[in-house]
């Protein structure tokens, strides 16, 4: 995957990601961490001022 692809492309873009991500791990009973469904958009912050 590239770095900033279309799932970054704009914040309706990721926040729809992040539901997919979410149902993905229901999906598949997984269970991450609390914070993980919050921390990793915010990670992708960067992708959003640099590209």
């Amino acid at each position: 995957m590239r770095l900033g692809g279309y799932s970054n492309a704009s914040f309706k873009n990721r926040l729809r990601a992040n539901k997919e991500d979410h149902q993905a791990w229901v999906m598949n009973d997984l269970k991450p961490m609390i914070f993980t469904r919050y921390l990793k958009p915010i990670r992708k912050i960067p992708q959003f001022i640099f590209r």
